[in-house]
């Protein structure tokens, strides 16, 4: 019996628990009639003690070994979310997350906790990923900078198919490197960067941007370079504006 509530605890699985003390119950009862001519509650009153360790037990492998913890290890064998979800609350996870950066990043999905709140994103989905560095806004200031102290605050732009927006949390300049750096990694095929000519592009038929991710996907897939850059669609749309003018004179 102490091994199902072992395992319970390294599985994270709360129907194992569940198990041990339905294995209790049965075990004390008929011990107890032959010992006292009566059925034991103690089994119940376990229940009740047993629970909280076995929560503080959850606690301390989720936070202490997340690493190497086994909903972790089903989600980026299977990739999928729910998995991993169905086993870790939202405070946990985000007790959690990549290195203490709010985000963790695994092959198949990103996990995060940013400034629009948590979000778990395959990265099939991503499209177009900037820093908050790499534009300005109207006023030419840098968009959403936080300065003040000795070193400035970041966070990442990500632009998903279905046109929504994900914004990670404020990171350090080192950081955001090295989350940026881990997101090309995992997705290769997206466009990254921030230029005007892409956010006008996106505006107005995102699809268009979408058609050239899913192209250089397909090109990956096939052990090809990605196509389509922001370099690459910049230099495209200045020819195409080009011969415009020499047409018009």
């Amino acid at each position: 019996m102490i091994n199902f509530f072992i395992k319970a605890v390294y599985k994270d699985n709360f129907f194992l628990f569940i198990k041990f003390i339905t294995y209790s119950i049965l075990f004390s009862i008929p011990l107890f009639i032959a010992i006292e001519g009566y059925p034991s509650p103690i089994a119940l009153i376990g229940f009740v003690f047993l629970y909280p360790i076995y929560l503080f037990c959850l606690l301390i492998t989720r936070t202490f070994f997340y690493k190497t913890h086994p909903a972790f290890k089903r989600l980026e064998k299977t990739g999928k979310p729910f998995t991993l979800i169905g086993n870790i609350n939202y405070e946990l996870l985000y007790s959690v997350l990549y290195n203490g950066k709010k985000v963790k990043i695994t092959p198949n999905w990103i996990f995060l906790n940013g400034l629009n709140g948590f979000h778990v994103i395959s990265t099939e989905e991503i499209v177009w990923v900037y820093t908050s560095n790499e534009h300005t806004d109207v006023y030419g200031d840098p968009f959403h900078i936080f300065k003040g102290r000795e070193y400035d605050n970041f966070y990442i732009s990500l632009h998903l198919k279905d046109k929504t927006t994900i914004y990670t949390a404020n990171h350090l300049k080192k950081d955001l490197d090295l989350i940026l750096e881990r997101l090309y990694t995992v997705a290769p095929h997206a466009l990254y960067g921030y230029s005007p000519l892409l956010k006008s592009i996106w505006d107005d038929s995102s699809v268009t941007i979408c058609d050239m991710v899913n192209k250089n996907k397909d090109l990956i897939n096939n052990g090809h370079n990605p196509l389509f850059t922001i370099q690459s669609i910049e230099s495209a749309y200045e020819r195409i504006q080009s011969k415009g003018n020499a047409k018009s004179i």
